[in-house]
């Protein structure tokens, strides 16, 4: 009887694996901040790194951007072009307890 893995069930034929393509998690201040329903919330204001990563950033929302929310960059579902698409929706992104952008 033959064994998972031992190459007797295998197709003789394989394709190769398709190589992983990975963007850069390339973040700056100034781009733009959508909910996960395409609303824009606001902007980043401010990056938080860790050993040269991004972990976090600051957005500012609201009348002339007075007020801030930090994320973790966990929440971030995608980029496209200059903005960042969240995984949560704008209720949500609105729950979050507000920051004070002068304590980091």
């Amino acid at each position: 009887m033959d064994t998972p893995g031992n190459g007797d069930n295998q197709p003789t034929h394989q394709h190769p694996p398709r190589p992983r393509v990975r963007r850069a998690f390339n973040v700056h201040p100034g781009m733009d901040v959508y909910s996960r329903e395409g609303l824009r919330l606001g902007f980043i204001d401010r990056m938080f790194l860790e050993g040269g990563r991004v972990i976090g950033f600051l957005v500012a929302y609201g009348l002339l951007a007075r007020r801030h929310k930090r994320l973790p960059v966990d929440k971030v579902d995608h980029l496209e072009d200059q903005s960042i698409i969240l995984s949560i929706r704008q209720h949500a992104f609105h729950q979050l307890p507000d920051a004070d952008p002068h304590v980091v």
